[in-house]
């Protein structure tokens, strides 16, 4: 038997919710999950979509940092104490034709800011709070402010209420173009630990392949490939005078072809977001494959089918590649240059290194993704880092550019090429990710990139081409077989 009152204030205060409401039984799972034992954690992972879905109630301290801070508490705003009537439920008919609505509640009065859909708080940043949020049947919010609920009917809060019924369903539907807006809604979100990436969207993805019956890899869905390893991250980083730097590759295991690799924010598939965001009703991109997919080898690295993969994975596609030269700094500017040719921006996926390969006719310096939080093994931000290296500088290295596909959408034709870095193991080369090129772009990412020209970081790179100039990277190319690890 455990003593209430010798656990955290938040466990306390959901201990006091679940009496008041007459639950019985509680799930918590720092205490229902054995720590530091990653056996009892994989196992119980494995199946965390059936334990939020089939709980009564899932309970969500919004404003808590940490299990110190209790969510209940006296009402703090002064608003709370005016109050309206709201109704609810059918109307009973009456010679009018209107009537009475069978009951009414006594609400807080409404703000003009909050609705019931919009939440926030510490714990809207936690990847792991995502997932648990969209496979919860009924949950119940507390906010600074107020408490909110959500369920698969309604949406209300202490201020009005809402019927969304048919939104919620809309939204909930397990479908290709609800993944995307869910994984660039999770992509936001932190995690503690890297590894995590996969995990903590595991149990969304096993949902979904219950209605896809296709191969879930690392992030991506075989029926959807090529077009699907065409994303992008929609964040950009800022300029020199305000900072942040692009960030560092992440060491978490996943290939460098899905998204799960990239610690940026905001992650897009780029023909989704294309059609998305161009604002105009109308069918959906038509796109060609330019790719044979010949072999993929994405195993789990646990029982989750859905988390981890080992390490390794890779897909091999046979392709139309051109061997380029990429200009790039560390605020995650570049373009590639061939020579007779017009040089194409494109977007790093992350901070970039070189190495030289001497190991082929000539010498090269290649492109690779770079983990470290160091800039040229000087931490970014230092003095010693502000005196001799410059963010801005422009370096280069061999890279190469791998022709995806082409496609049309409102007489607009556009196309996505991936970037590729190539490393040689044990004398086998292999490529990994390193960006993405993609007419449109531009268009397809809102203000923050067509308004780039404007800042200092952006001065003197080239404009984004249409497909009419990426095609004569590749008219004489020949097909290759590529392996991207």
């Amino acid at each position: 038997m455990i003593d209430p009152s010798t656990l955290p204030p938040t466990f306390q205060d959901t201990i006091r919710v679940a009496r008041e409401l007459g639950v019985s039984y509680l799930w918590i799972d720092s205490l229902c999950i054995i720590q530091d034992d990653q056996d009892d954690w994989a196992r119980h992972a494995e199946h965390m979509d059936q334990i939020y879905e089939n709980a009564l109630l899932v309970v969500a301290a919004m404003s808590s940092n940490n299990g110190s801070v209790p969510f209940l508490g006296a009402e703090a705003p002064s608003t709370r104490s005016y109050y309206h009537s709201v109704s609810i439920g059918p109307r009973v008919p009456d010679a009018s034709g209107d009537g009475e609505p069978i009951s009414c509640l006594r609400a807080r009065r409404r703000e003009v800011l909050l609705s019931p859909t919009w939440i926030d708080g510490p714990l809207e940043s936690r990847a792991w709070a995502w997932q648990e949020r969209r496979c919860a049947v009924r949950i119940l919010s507390f906010t600074d402010v107020e408490a909110k609920w959500r369920c698969k009917v309604t949406v209300a809060c202490e201020c009005r209420y809402e019927d969304d019924a048919y939104g919620r369903r809309n939204e909930d539907e397990a479908n290709l173009k609800n993944w995307h807006s869910w994984v660039w809604e999770y992509s936001k979100r932190d995690l503690t630990y890297e590894t995590d990436r996969l995990p903590a969207i595991a149990s969304v993805a096993s949902r979904l392949h219950a209605v896809l019956q296709s191969n879930y890899l690392a992030g991506l869905w075989e029926v959807e490939l090529p077009f699907s390893l065409g994303w992008h991250r929609e964040e950009l980083t800022c300029a020199p005078s305000m900072s942040p730097l692009i960030g560092p590759a992440m060491d978490n295991g996943v290939p460098s072809w899905s998204w799960a690799s990239n610690a940026m924010r905001s992650i897009r598939v780029w023909y989704y977001s294309w059609l998305l965001e161009s604002m105009k009703p109308g069918p959906e991109p038509v796109l060609e494959s330019k790719v044979d997919i010949l072999d993929i080898d994405c195993i789990p690295s646990a029982a989750n089918k859905f988390g981890a993969v080992q390490a390794g994975s890779f897909i091999q596609l046979r392709a139309h590649v051109a061997e380029a030269v990429m200009y790039y700094d560390d605020y995650g500017c570049a373009s590639v240059c061939k020579e007779g040719l017009n040089a194409q921006v494109v977007f790093p996926d992350c901070r970039i290194s070189s190495n030289t390969d001497s190991s082929t006719t000539g010498t090269h310096v290649n492109l690779r993704r770079d983990a470290s939080p160091f800039l040229d093994h000087i931490q970014v931000g230092s003095a010693t880092n502000k005196k001799i290296h410059d963010p801005g500088t422009r370096r280069c290295g061999t890279i190469y550019c791998l022709l995806l596909f082409p496609g049309t959408h409102l007489g607009q034709t556009g196309a996505c090429i991936l970037v590729l870095g190539q490393i040689r193991d044990g004398g086998e080369l292999r490529y990994q990710r390193l960006g993405l090129g993609a007419t449109s772009l531009k268009h397809c990412s809102g203000p923050l990139y067509g308004g780039r020209e404007t800042w200092k970081a952006w001065q003197g790179w080239d404009s984004l081409e249409e497909w009419s100039e990426w095609e004569k990277w590749f008219a004489n190319t020949e097909l290759e077989v590529i392996k991207i690890v």
